[in-house]
């Protein structure tokens, strides 16, 4: 007995690996419906693709810190300078300055 696997496009069974067989020849079929894979999530795919990346030794280590130099070119902030109370807000300007 040869077992094929095929999915239906709505008229016909397509099998989905090329079958060894006559044309014309005539099949008795059992249709069992087979489960679905689980389809990993976008965010697992993402995770699955950046584990496969090489590290990059030019990126940046304080890309979250520095996140308006990286994005928008600002100057970088001395660690002195750096956000740290949750009260305090830093805007930029439109000009690249900052204040407070």
């Amino acid at each position: 007995m040869t077992v094929l696997r095929a999915h239906f496009d709505g008229k016909v069974l397509v099998p989905t690996q090329p079958v060894d067989l006559p044309i014309g020849q005539e099949l008795e079929l059992q249709v069992t419906p087979v489960e679905p894979a689980s389809q990993p999530t976008l965010l697992q795919k993402l995770a699955k693709l950046s584990q496969e990346l090489p590290p990059n030794p030019d990126a940046p280590t304080d890309a979250a810190a520095q996140h308006d130099h990286y994005l928008y070119g600002l100057p970088n902030v001395p660690d002195a300078e750096k956000v740290t109370d949750a009260e305090t807000v830093t805007s930029t300007v439109s000009d690249g300055t900052r204040k407070r």
